[in-house]
């Protein structure tokens, strides 16, 4: 039987558990919170949901979270009897870099950029993450540029009601279906929040279309990229699951 493979991208806010098969299809996953008491009873709960067998060759992880690295480590290795490879550590990608400070660059965002340039070889690249903050990085003649970081809508969001005492707080999952008066402080904060951010998107990626030239294409990933993309209609292609794809299409490359 063909083992499966493990994806995990540790981020600000959650942690992606992902498996694909042994050739790079994508199969299933899970999120939980990036909390440094998670449990293996928590990660068992949800894999079990997946209805998938135990059965890994290898835990591929991408982290921005060194503090919690070596408990997922632990976890995994006790739950799915794996060992487990980092990028960029255990890792390498055929992206070039060119941002002169190389190590200052997360995991995530270089990955993103390396999923992307995957699907689009023959393209200028504007990759769009849409988590815990809001980052916008470009690839231009197969090499990595670099790019901006924003605070991202739940981010900014959070702090805003915790700031402003007479404001509700809100989930953030239902964006609001369209621009329009708003009819009470809920609807203010929801089109404002969303419309805002997704207007700024939409200028950031137009300025870095100017430096970049012709042949472009805008790829966003994250939380929020569904719903950003369908107010921003300058991002071409959402990809839910570009980090954890890109961390097992490097692996299975290394190993040819």
């Amino acid at each position: 039987m063909n083992k499966f493979i493990l994806a995990v991208d540790i981020g600000n806010t959650h942690i992606k558990f992902s498996v694909f098969s042994n050739k790079g299809t994508f199969k299933k996953f899970f999120v939980v919170d990036t909390n440094k008491k998670i449990s293996a009873k928590q990660i068992l709960k949800e894999f079990k949901k997946l209805k998938i067998k135990n059965n890994f060759e290898i835990c591929l992880i991408s982290s921005v979270v060194p503090s919690i690295n070596k408990k997922v480590v632990g976890l995994v290795g006790k739950i799915f009897d794996v060992k487990c490879k980092f990028f960029p550590k255990d890792l390498k990608a055929n992206l070039k870099m060119e941002f002169p400070k190389k190590s200052e660059v997360g995991a995530d965002r270089f990955l993103a950029s390396c999923g992307a340039q995957m699907l689009y070889p023959k393209n200028n690249l504007i990759v769009i993450g849409l988590g815990t903050a809001i980052t916008v990085d470009c690839v231009k003649n197969g090499k990595y540029l670099g790019g901006l970081t924003i605070p991202g809508l739940y981010t900014s969001a959070k702090t805003l009601f915790k700031n402003a005492e007479l404001l509700p707080d809100l989930d953030l999952k239902n964006p609001p279906s369209k621009f329009a008066f708003p009819k009470n402080t809920k609807e203010s904060l929801e089109i404002g929040i969303f419309y805002g951010f997704a207007d700024m998107v939409c200028g950031l990626i137009n300025r870095f279309k100017k430096k970049l030239g012709k042949n472009i294409k805008v790829v966003a990933t994250g939380g929020f990229a569904g719903s950003i993309a369908k107010i921003c209609k300058d991002i071409d292609d959402v990809q839910p699951h570009l980090i954890t794809t890109a961390l097992t299409k490097i692996y299975i490359q290394t190993k040819k």
